[in-house]
């Protein structure tokens, strides 16, 4: 060995490329995702319009239970779960919002209830004082 080759080390081996492999698809996730994902729309969009926004609750319930029972059956099938997830997701949302909705209606209605309940008090407190007004500014005649 002369002086002036370089020293031996071993060489780092060529990084590896990184296979991803597609997971097969399923007919029957496939179509309760997007059963899932239609009703899940629907209801979500359905959730902003005010005051028949809590009604979208009865789509979007039936979606989130096809795209949970869509997302379990991938998942035991071990086929790709992106698109059931998404609509479970999309569901999901659409009931909470519809949910919210219908918990600041219900508290509305009641806001609305206690108000015209105190005013019914108030004016009949104004009535028994103006009844009380008039009976002791026009005595009734002593008969003797």
């Amino acid at each position: 060995m002369s002086q002036y080759d370089p020293p031996q080390t071993n060489p780092v081996p060529p990084a590896q490329p990184v296979m991803y492999v597609q997971r097969p698809e399923s007919g029957l996730v496939t179509a309760l995702a997007v059963i899932s994902l239609v009703l899940g729309t629907i209801g979500l969009l359905g959730s902003f319009i005010p005051c028949l926004g809590s009604l979208a609750m009865i789509v979007g319930i039936p979606g989130a239970l096809c795209g949970a029972g869509a997302v379990f059956m991938a998942k035991s099938k071990r086929v790709s779960i992106g698109l059931p997830v998404a609509a479970l997701s999309v569901s999901l949302l659409g009931v909470v919002i519809s949910a919210v909705q219908m918990m600041a209606l219900n508290a509305a209605a009641k806001s609305i209830k206690d108000g015209a309940v105190q005013m019914d008090e108030t004016m009949r407190r104004q009535r028994e004082q103006q009844q009380q007004q008039q009976q002791n500014t026009n005595p009734s005649p002593n008969v003797n």
